[in-house]
């Protein structure tokens, strides 16, 4: 049910629902976003004129955030930057606010030597940064101020990369990054709940550099638009272009398979993400046959019910492959995935990686850029 309505409501905020209902629903989320839009002007009307007071610590501080709920891609964003930022000789500490942010306290959930907490502890974006970068702290608070300030007493780092800090503002950083995702870039031009923005687009203002997202999904016009409209609002020389580049399916057990495994099998695919039609296009680009998409909501918990509907699927039709997300494969426990063993249904993750290029085409590194910024 929570499920249909979530479905329900971004079909109508994103314009594809039309008659009197939508149109009514649309007029009451407006109201309410006039609501949510006055408190965040009050609240950063309040820090630009520094009546909430700011800190700061010793490292280097960078935050990679949106302006839009859902997936722009901050999650790869974050491993690619820490991996590249390491590779320069710097020693990183990732700070994550942790799916919704439950923790008053700094939790370590990995020391950069070892997980210490699982994906229902940490959430699931937090535990898979550390499942992916072994050798990098990685912290979750909600208070990225009091976590930054325990992160620089345990583990003296060069650089702190705040992972979606953008409306965090209570920490000053020496460089803001906003991702934005070419397929919807600014929320449908409507603040939260009549869209997806969760700030007005001139806040773009406070932003260091632009990350443009998925620019593989949309026209050379489109995308020429959308950075025209970004300079609109702040003319940067730091916007770089990315796009999610499928890289190999891994089973559970770590075994990995080559992507050309797709070609013309039957695919079914499950997901909880913000933007679940890229999954499901990227999927498609490898030339399968997507035979269902069950769609859950963004961070889904998943339950035994959930996983009968996908292995009623699998079972009657001739499918090849179950296959989800890294981020979803994380936070499936031992019960789920031995119900699935049991119907003898092997289970595979679609892995990603970010590629990046100037606005010339050219592939970059990005960080050698942003070293050079924050050192001037």
């Amino acid at each position: 049910m929570k499920k249909r309505l979530i479905n329900y409501l971004l079909d109508i905020i994103s314009g594809n629902k039309h008659g009197i209902l939508p149109i009514i629903i649309k007029f009451l989320l407006k109201l309410l976003s006039y609501l949510y839009g006055f408190a965040v002007i009050i609240r950063n009307f309040f820090y630009d004129k520094n009546l909430i007071k700011q800190g700061r610590v010793a490292a280097k501080t960078i935050s990679i955030g949106n302006i839009t709920t859902g997936g722009t891609g901050k999650t790869p964003a974050v491993e690619a930057f820490a991996t590249e930022l390491k590779n320069l000789g710097n020693k990183i500490v990732i700070i994550s606010r942790g799916y919704k942010g439950d923790n008053q306290e700094p939790l370590v959930v990995s020391n950069g030597n070892k997980i210490l907490v699982g994906a229902k502890i940490a959430g699931d974006e937090a535990f898979m940064l550390a499942n992916k970068l072994p050798d990098i702290p990685v912290v979750i608070c909600r208070d990225r101020l009091k976590a930054a300030n325990y992160v620089q007493t345990e583990f003296n780092p060069d650089i702190i990369l705040l992972d979606d800090s953008f409306q965090h503002r209570k920490i000053i950083r020496d460089y803001d990054i906003v991702l934005i995702d070419a397929t919807k870039p600014f929320g449908y031009n409507h603040l939260i709940p009549r869209g997806l923005l969760r700030e007005n687009k001139k806040s773009l203002k406070r932003a260091d550099g632009f990350i443009i997202t998925r620019v593989d999904q949309v026209s050379d016009d489109r995308l020429h638009e959308i950075i025209e409209e970004l300079k609109s609002y702040n003319d940067l020389s730091y916007i770089y272009l990315s796009n999610h580049v499928p890289s190999h399916l891994q089973s559970i057990n770590g075994e990995k398979l080559g992507l050309n495994k797709l070609k013309n099998k039957n695919v079914i695919a499950f997901s909880g993400l913000g933007n679940p039609r890229a999954f499901e296009m990227s999927l498609k680009e490898q030339g399968c046959n997507l035979v269902k998409h069950f769609i859950f909501p963004d961070h889904h918990v998943y339950s035994r019910e959930d996983f009968k509907q996908v292995v009623e699927q699998f079972t009657i039709e001739n499918i090849d492959y179950l296959i989800t997300t890294g981020k979803d494969l994380v936070k499936l426990d031992d019960s789920l995935l031995d119900f699935l063993s049991i119907q003898n249904i092997s289970l595979y993750s679609f892995e990603i990686k970010m590629a990046f290029k100037d606005q010339t085409g050219q592939s970059q590194k990005i960080a050698a850029h942003l070293i050079e910024n924050i050192q001037e």
